[in-house]
C-alpha cells in the first residue's frame, strides 16, 4: 500500500486522511470495511491531487481529490466482473463515460 505525502505538504493541503474520508463518504463506506491500496499526493498536469484507491470485496474504487479544496475531481468504481469483461465506468462530476479497453 502506498500511503505518503510525496513532499512535505503545504499547510493549505487537506491531508491524506481527509482525502480518504471524502472518498469513503462518497462511496457510502466505512474505513474498517475497506482495504486501501493507494493513498498518495500526486502532481497531475500541474495540479496537486490525492489519488485514493481501495477495495471492498470484489469492487475497486478509485478517486482523484483536489489537494487544496477537497473536492472529488474524478471517481471510478469497478467490480472484478466488469474488469474481466473490459467494461469500465469513469465518472467526472455528473458525467458518466463508458470505456472499453
Amino acid at each position: 500500500i502506498q500511503n505518503q505525502e510525496q513532499s512535505k505538504p503545504s499547510a493549505s493541503y487537506i491531508g491524506v486522511d481527509r482525502a480518504k474520508s471524502t472518498a469513503l463518504s462518497h462511496a457510502g463506506l466505512q474505513a474498517g470495511s475497506v482495504t486501501f491500496t493507494k493513498a498518495k499526493l500526486e502532481n497531475d498536469d500541474g495540479m496537486s491531487v490525492y489519488e485514493i484507491e481501495f477495495r471492498k470485496g470484489s469492487t475497486e474504487y478509485e478517486y482523484s481529490i483536489d489537494a487544496y479544496k477537497g473536492t472529488i475531481l474524478e471517481w471510478d468504481k469497478e467490480t472484478d466482473h466488469e474488469a474481466a469483461s473490459g467494461r469500465r465506468e469513469i465518472r467526472q462530476g455528473t458525467l458518466l463515460h463508458l470505456a472499453y479497453r
